[in-house]
């Protein structure tokens, strides 16, 4: 199961934050989009604000669309609770 969302976050590479959104969200993996340019297999750190650090790898890429597979998947509950917790942040930010 793929929850769409559209919520911003920053890629962690390093030392080095940069800016990225989350497309969808899987208990395996995710969408993520960002300008910067990241390399298969390459190792990075997902941060939502006020929220949880995720470890993930890059599996695959299309132009700014990067797919991610978690180092640690979250059961179910738990992805149903971050992606609940994501909307409602995305809903109070509004456009």
């Amino acid at each position: 199961m793929r929850v769409r969302l559209e919520v911003p976050c920053s890629v962690v590479l390093g030392d080095r934050r940069v800016r990225a959104t989350i497309g969808n969200l899987s208990q395996e993996g995710a969408l993520i989009r960002t300008q910067e340019r990241l390399s298969l297999i390459q190792r990075v750190r997902i941060a939502i604000e006020d929220g949880p650090e995720i470890a993930a790898k890059v599996r695959w890429r299309r132009d700014d669309d990067y797919g991610v597979s978690f180092e640690d998947s979250f059961q179910f509950a738990e992805l149903a609770a971050l992606a609940f917790d994501l909307q409602r942040k995305a809903v109070r930010a509004g456009p």
